[in-house]
């Protein structure tokens, strides 16, 4: 019996809580931040924009249940948006005879590949996004990183697997970029983000710049790793 009682009590406590518990809602953007797993928008509210990947999943709300899955190709109209959901960026969209939804427009990481746009505009003219410049004092190490290698004017490369390019030193990620990639030292070394790590601008090409971190001390990944080095260096 007192087992009996035990458990019906636990079981009101769990419909309490389920009850109570607060939904956060939706976050509003201003039309230029990204979430923290999207890319930088391009889409706005009246432009008319297609699938661009192989599908694209139309939800209730902005990372909610999924109400339909339209593939490439599928062209809509945009009603509302951006806003956050599940850390990706959606909007509000519309494909005719009454399919409308929120989706997602970008990931930077997804389980089909790196920095995708699900949604794109149906005329794409490529855009840069602009990147105000932050205001720096350059400075001759950070406590986090390793003695600096790259130097401006420099070329370097991609060192690891990845480098994480960031809109401000220790911002927002803007893109990851994979080994090898070669790139412009533009400005720095400035020390940013927790454990003071030095961060260079750099330039990608192709209108790709930001900011990435040359090396750290110790990370989850190994101690003592440069991520970014000189172009040629061993």
């Amino acid at each position: 019996m007192k087992h009996l009682k035990l458990v019906a009590l636990a079981s009101v406590v769990a419909l309490l809580l389920t009850l109570f518990t607060p939904v956060l809602p939706a976050r509003a953007l201003d039309g230029t931040s990204p979430c923290p797993g999207s890319l930088p928008t391009r889409l706005k509210v009246g432009d008319r924009g297609q699938v661009a990947q192989r599908f694209s999943s139309l939800r209730s709300s902005p990372g909610g249940p999924v109400i339909r899955v339209m593939g490439t190709g599928a062209t809509f109209t945009v009603l509302e948006g951006p806003q956050c959901g599940d850390t990706l960026t959606h909007y509000r969209i519309d494909y005719g005879n009454g399919v409308t939804g929120w989706a997602s427009e970008s990931q930077i990481y997804s389980a089909y590949g790196y920095n995708q746009y699900w949604l794109a505009p149906v005329t794409t003219t490529p855009t840069t996004p602009t990147t105000p410049t932050t205001p720096t004092t350059p400075v001759t190490s950070c406590p986090g990183s390793l003695p600096p290698r790259l130097v401006i004017g420099g070329r370097g490369t991609v060192a690891q697997s990845y480098s994480t390019l960031r809109s401000s030193p220790a911002g927002a990620p803007i893109r990851i970029v994979g080994n090898g990639a070669a790139f412009t030292v533009l400005e720095g070394p400035v020390c940013a983000g927790t454990g003071s790590l030095m961060f260079w601008r750099i330039d990608y090409g192709g209108g790709l710049t930001g900011w990435a971190n040359e090396s750290e001390r110790t990370s989850l990944w190994g101690s003592n790793q440069y991520w970014l080095a000189p172009l040629g260096a061993s």
